[in-house]
């Protein structure tokens, strides 16, 4: 997994209001397909995590919105884990307004074009347990991440866990 990854969308009419406006919980839904798409080239691909009786959960989000995305804007959600604890993985994910940025990019808040900026954590859990896997290091090797890729990662719980 790159450090940072980018998926582009295009704002369609169902996901705007009467104002042709996002509707800002379809925001949420663009960085989930983000995060789940982030994942694919890894052992915790949504396929994989399926087979093996595995899925995420959402434990914490921190969201702030900064400009409107309109219908018909072509959006960029840039993706970055950056952490991994005992039993949740920490990812950073900012959505701009352009279908062209490169990576990476250094200034995600003051940027001009971003729409909203979130830090999220989920944790991976058995679904027959409904326990989160507990390994950190098993999880960095899953995600093809090391220490040496600037990734926090400390073996201690998460206080919202």
């Amino acid at each position: 997994m790159n450090k940072e990854y980018k998926y582009n969308c295009k704002v369609e009419f169902e996901d705007c209001d009467i104002q042709n406006i996002v509707h800002h919980p379809k925001l949420l839904c663009y960085l989930e397909r983000a995060r789940i798409d982030s994942m694919k080239n890894t052992e915790l691909s949504y396929k994989n995590l399926l087979k093996n009786d595995m899925g995420f959960v959402i434990t914490d989000l921190k969201t702030k919105f900064i400009l409107p995305a309109f219908f018909g804007e072509k959006l960029t959600i840039v993706s970055r884990v950056s952490g991994v604890y005992a039993h949740c993985i920490k990812m950073d994910q900012i959505i701009l307004k352009t279908d062209d940025i490169e990576l990476p990019i250094d200034n995600w808040i003051n940027n001009e074009k971003t729409v909203l900026c979130c830090s999220i954590r989920f944790s991976i859990v058995n679904n027959k347990t409904n326990k989160p896997i507990e390994n950190y290091k098993e999880i960095l090797k899953k995600l093809n991440l090391d220490n040496n890729n600037n990734i926090k990662s400390v073996y201690f719980k998460h206080p919202f866990n």
